[in-house]
C-alpha cells in the first residue's frame, strides 16, 4: 500500500519490544471513527490519558480523514490500513492509503486565527503530535504520527 502517515507521540523510538495492532478496512467514511476509536484504545493501553489522548484522537482522525478524502480515488475498492505500535517509550500510529502521491510540504500552513472548513489536517497533526512523517509510494501515501 502507498502513503503512510507516521504519527509519533514520543521521539527516539526504540521498536525493540513492541505490541502491534493492525487493521485494514474498506475506504468508507463510517470507518474513520471505528479506526480512530481503535487507535485511542491502543493509546490508552500505552498509558495515554487527558490532553495526550485528545491530541492523539485529533491527529489520527485528521490522518484517517485525509486517507479517505484524498487517498481513496476509488472509494468502492480502495483500502485504508492502520497500524498502532505500542513500545515502552513510544506510541506510533501508521495510516496508509492507496491514493496518488503528494508532497505534504507543498501544502501551505494555515493561519490558525482564520478557521477554515478544510485544509487544516496536516497542520493539526503536526501541532498535536511529537512527530509526523510522510512516506510517499506509488500509488499511495503513508503518514506516521507519534
Amino acid at each position: 500500500m502507498p502513503e503512510i502517515a507516521d504519527l509519533r507521540r514520543k521521539s527516539s523510538i526504540d521498536l525493540g519490544k513492541c505490541k502491534t495492532y493492525e487493521y485494514v478496512v474498506a475506504s468508507e467514511s463510517s470507518m474513520i471513527s471505528v479506526l480512530r476509536n481503535k487507535a485511542c484504545d491502543a493509546a490508552i493501553e500505552a498509558g495515554a490519558h487527558g490532553d495526550d489522548l485528545c491530541d492523539i484522537q485529533i491527529a489520527v482522525g485528521e490522518a484517517l480523514t485525509n486517507a479517505y478524502r484524498h487517498g481513496s480515488p476509488n472509494k468502492d475498492i480502495n483500502k485504508i490500513a492502520m497500524r498502532c505500535i505500542i513500545c515502552s517509550n513510544a506510541y506510533v500510529v501508521e495510516i496508509e492509503d492507496e491514493g496518488e502521491p503528494f508532497d505534504p510540504h507543498s501544502t501551505s500552513e494555515p493561519d490558525p486565527k482564520m478557521l477554515r472548513d478544510h485544509g487544516m489536517g496536516i497542520y493539526l497533526m503536526r501541532q498535536a503530535m511529537d512527530e509526523v512523517e510522510f512516506t510517499i509510494g506509488a500509488p499511495g501515501n503513508k503518514s506516521q504520527d507519534g
